[in-house]
């Protein structure tokens, strides 16, 4: 920093100072005076007539040459050329050192400059990841609380369901519980029968409990069936659903909604092989074309596909079974609250039936 005129006045003006200065520039001024009469006849200049303006003039370019020459040259300790060459070496930097600062400044000023945008762009885009982070990490904790936030609510509903459903929900199953020991254990009503089966998986893909249901005439419990070589009921058809709503009031319609249940109708075999054949009605076309599940090989289960059978003429012995079980199904009905009844196919591999032309109704429920 230069010194301010304050400063400069208090170490340059003493009176010791401008003693030792005045006499250094009176000797450099009686040098001068001496070589002015040979420099004049020398250079033939004959208009610088005036000696001291010369010598003056000249003794002020030695100071100015000395002083550029040698900022740091040793003037009389304390005199004011002393402390002007001083301030002069603290303030300005050397000659030398500002030609090698402006010589090396253009070699280096452009890759550190580059350098420098490089690592601003290199910041910028580490900043723009974070921020990218953040923001993606603050995505995925709302995710989460939307998520939480819907399973809330979806216990929320469950459990007020249930409420508002108690006293109903444990009824139902009560009711279910009854049901199934009361089907399990088997019986007899006042208009059909029951016992379970020791089969779980008569169908395929049906495993579950199955139970065989007879239609019971109203005096005497006598299971209905067929007339002989007949496929009809022999004027049965009013009883015989009469007896079948019973049933469907008792039983299936105190089946839980939430429990499968499924009917089969399935018709004894005959006892014996005959070369009868018998033909069906032009009233009873209808007869001719009905679809069934077969027996699974020569297994007593049957497959979990339906098989499709059309009669075009007569019909025999062995496939009066189905024709009758058609014709069954037919009697029964479809009620709108009820399972559609299946037919399944008959064998003489099956047990025989005791009762003489007769057919059974098969229930099939998966409690679960």
């Amino acid at each position: 920093m230069c010194a301010s005129p304050v400063e400069f006045q208090r170490h340059s003006w003493t009176m010791e100072g401008i003693v030792s200065d005045i006499g250094v520039y009176w000797l450099i001024g009686l040098a001068l005076l001496a070589l002015v009469p040979f420099l004049l006849d020398y250079f033939r200049m004959p208009y610088l007539s005036n000696p001291t303006a010369l010598a003056a003039a000249a003794g002020l370019l030695l100071v100015v040459l000395y002083s550029y020459e040698s900022p740091t040259a040793e003037w009389p300790a304390g005199s004011f050329a002393a402390r002007a060459a001083g301030a002069i070496a603290e303030t300005a930097p050397a000659p030398a050192l500002v030609v090698a600062a402006h010589a090396a400044a253009p070699a280096t000023a452009t890759p550190a400059v580059a350098q420098d945008d490089g690592a601003r762009r290199d910041t910028t885009l580490e900043d723009l990841r974070q921020a990218v982070r953040r923001i993606d990490a603050q995505l995925q904790q709302e995710l989460s609380s939307h998520q939480k936030t819907r399973v809330a609510l979806a216990d929320a509903e469950t459990a007020l369901a249930r409420r508002a459903a108690g006293p109903a929900a444990d009824q139902s199953a009560t009711g279910t519980v009854a049901l199934r020991g009361r089907l399990d254990a088997g019986g007899v009503a006042a208009r059909y029968s029951w016992e379970k089966l020791a089969e779980n998986t008569l169908v395929a893909g049906q495993s579950g409990s199955y139970y065989r249901v007879r239609l019971l005439e109203p005096a005497g419990g006598k299971p209905h069936a067929f007339a002989p070589d007949s496929y009809v009921l022999a004027g049965r058809n009013q009883l015989v659903r009469a007896a079948y709503k019973v049933f469907a009031d008792d039983v299936m319609m105190a089946v839980p909604p939430g429990v499968e249940a499924k009917l089969y109708a399935r018709v004894a075999a005959p006892l014996g092989i005959t070369a009868r054949t018998y033909n069906i009605s032009r009233r009873r076309s209808d007869l001719r074309r009905f679809s069934y599940l077969p027996l699974a090989g020569d297994t007593v289960r049957y497959a979990g596909v339906e098989s499709g059978k059309t009669i075009t003429g007569r019909f025999t012995a062995l496939e009066m079974p189905l024709v009758r079980a058609a014709s069954l199904r037919q009697v029964l009905g479809a009620l709108p609250t009820l399972p559609p009844i299946s037919l399944l196919e008959s064998s003489t591999r099956l047990p025989v039936d005791p009762v003489a032309d007769g057919f059974e109704l098969i229930l099939f429920v998966n409690w679960r």
